[in-house]
């Protein structure tokens, strides 16, 4: 059986593709988002070894986690679907070298959680 193929987007009629304008209004407003979200990475930085030290600055960072997860994942559906999603998403993140298809990534995620809740752990038993 042949291989599924995603039509490329320039091959699909206008009328039959995405409307992205409810992301965002046009690609200039997507890269002034990419531009703060590349800023904004920055911030994990300030919260590297002061997690244990209180409760609401644990909670300001799990906060800005998810803030920052939520644009990330806006501007990745944009993207996506502006180029045409002619690759499923499992085969575009093994080109950008993460296979979500080995355990890895997930173990390194379950790893990563777990040194969160280690912390918050701590800051509740210091209470």
């Amino acid at each position: 059986m042949p291989a599924k193929m995603i039509a490329e987007r320039k091959d699909i009629a206008e009328e039959d593709q995405w409307v992205l304008t409810p992301l965002f209004e046009s690609d200039q407003a997507w890269e002034e988002l990419f531009s703060e979200v590349e800023k904004a990475l920055e911030r994990y930085a300030d919260y590297r070894g002061h997690l244990n030290e209180t409760v609401s600055l644990f909670k300001e960072a799990i906060e800005f986690h998810l803030g920052l997860t939520r644009r990330i994942e806006r501007l990745y559906t944009y993207a996506h679907l502006k180029r045409g999603g002619s690759q499923f998403p499992l085969d575009e993140l093994r080109g950008a070298g993460v296979d979500m298809g080995s355990p890895e990534p997930i173990k390194r995620a379950i790893d990563h959680f777990g040194k969160l809740v280690d912390q918050l752990i701590n800051v509740y038993e210091s209470i």
